[in-house]
């Protein structure tokens, strides 16, 4: 072996070792490698929390399903979310990679607009509301509305999708004193027609005075560090410095809107509910 094999072979030795190195060091959903990368603008039309997903339409109505870990970010008006506190019809940019096999994943979602802004906002194309009756004949849904206390039919289709607690969900089987989420398909429409339907709760979810009912009820305490009034929400620092959303239940009764309204941020609360995911909670009372 003359001398300039042997310079050539000590000098490899070192490059595998840290290419090995990098290779063992690279995790998340990035494993394979990126190929490019780009931002995606567009709906949320579902967050499957199981898989780690996002379905996201962009304004050409293209379909793109996107991955996303634990150190995904999701910022809105300069605050930190989890990706779990998303929803069907927010206004979101992803910026994304592609893997080598092709596949999107995400490691930041900036929401531009939020589906409940535009809800309590009275936006066209977005409904929320209390369902009083469903006429499968006509294919026909009427709901009493959050925003104004108005009844308000929708129709749906073949292509109309429903969900639940992040999951699909037989269009039949939304019954009357569920509170439910629409975004119409085409808002020139005289007769809106519902392209996703989001269950917020069930009526088996609550008694006749809206107290919850079904899964655990459980007691969440923590620090208050924000007080939305209009749309009837505020957030809680947790244990383990965790942030989760409290929703107020659609019409509370008249003691928790008074307890709500003297809420202040920075204070300790204890309130009583349900998960309805990991970073969202529904109120059932204050203690």
């Amino acid at each position: 072996m003359n001398a300039v094999q042997q310079l050539f072979r000590l000098l490899l030795i070192p490059l595998l070792f840290f290419a090995g190195c990098h290779e063992l060091g690279h995790g998340g959903p990035g494993d394979y490698g990126t190929v490019g990368s780009t931002n995606i603008a567009g709906e949320v039309q579902y967050v499957d929390t199981r898989a780690s997903e996002l379905e996201v339409r962009a304004d050409n109505g293209r379909t793109s399903l996107v991955r996303y870990d634990a150190n995904t970010r999701v910022v809105y008006q300069q605050r930190n979310y989890s990706v779990s506190n998303l929803e069907p019809g927010d206004q979101v940019t992803l910026r994304t990679q592609t893997d080598r096999n092709g596949r999107l994943y995400t490691d930041l979602v900036t929401v531009s607009n939020s589906v409940q802004n535009q809800v309590y906002g009275g936006t066209a194309g977005f409904l929320r509301g209390t369902v009083q009756r469903y006429d499968p004949r006509y294919s026909e849904f009427q709901i009493t509305t959050t925003n104004n206390n108005q009844l308000q039919n929708f129709y749906h289709d073949g292509q109309t999708r429903v969900r639940y607690r992040n999951r699909d969900y037989p269009l039949t089987s939304i019954q009357a004193g569920d509170t439910i989420t629409v975004r119409t398909r085409d808002r020139n429409l005289p007769r809106p027609i519902a392209d996703v339907i989001t269950v917020v709760s069930t009526a088996q979810d609550r008694t006749g005075t809206g107290a919850v009912i079904a899964g655990r009820l459980e007691t969440l305490e923590g620090r208050v560090e924000y007080v939305d009034s209009r749309r009837g929400l505020f957030e809680v620092r947790a244990a383990n410095n965790r942030l989760v959303v409290v929703n107020l239940q659609y019409n509370p009764p008249r003691p928790i809107v008074d307890r709500f309204a003297r809420m202040r941020e920075g204070e300790s609360v204890r309130v009583e509910g349900r998960f309805v995911n990991q970073d969202r909670f529904e109120l059932d009372n204050f203690r």
